[in-house]
């Protein structure tokens, strides 16, 4: 899918998108199921070797991020309006059986990715800051071990 066509799709409201919503706001409420959902989706995205979902691979996996350290209180940027969007888009992921199915090579993970963008579009601002609080994160843990060497050589 051309990059262009992918952004306008994104932008429009993917059929079938808020009966997931619905669903997503019940897996908010309960951290065991957010917790199997992030896993379920982390282990289909692993096992998913599809240049259809290449596209939304690293979306797929900053979702996941997302949802997991909301889910352990070490994130709160996030609104829950966003919560429960990236929860949707998860469960879309995760379920085969959406409006394409994903048993239809090459085709079936069309509309994930088109779930995925439209999240990534109406949220991005929420989400590039979860990606720049990861990213500091990163760089905080780099410095803490940088901190560490030094002091084991001086010893």
């Amino acid at each position: 899918m051309d990059a262009r066509v992918f952004t306008a799709v994104s932008d429009r409201l993917p059929r079938r998108y808020r009966d997931y919503e619905r669903r997503a706001v019940g897996f908010v409420s309960s951290k065991e199921r957010l917790k199997n959902l992030a896993m379920q989706a982390a282990r289909k995205l692993s096992g998913t070797a599809s240049m259809r979902i290449d596209r939304v691979r690293d979306q797929l996996i900053l979702c996941i991020a997302l949802v997991r350290s909301w889910m352990h209180g070490d994130y709160d940027g996030a609104s829950r309006q966003t919560i429960v969007a990236v929860t949707a888009a998860l469960l879309y992921f995760v379920v085969p059986f959406d409006v394409i199915p994903d048993f239809l090579i090459g085709w079936g993970f069309i509309d994930d990715a088109s779930v995925v963008g439209y999240v990534m579009t109406k949220f991005a601002a929420e989400m590039d800051a979860f990606r720049r609080w990861q990213e500091r994160g990163v760089e905080r843990e780099d410095k803490v071990a940088e901190a560490d060497l030094r002091k084991g050589e001086i010893i």
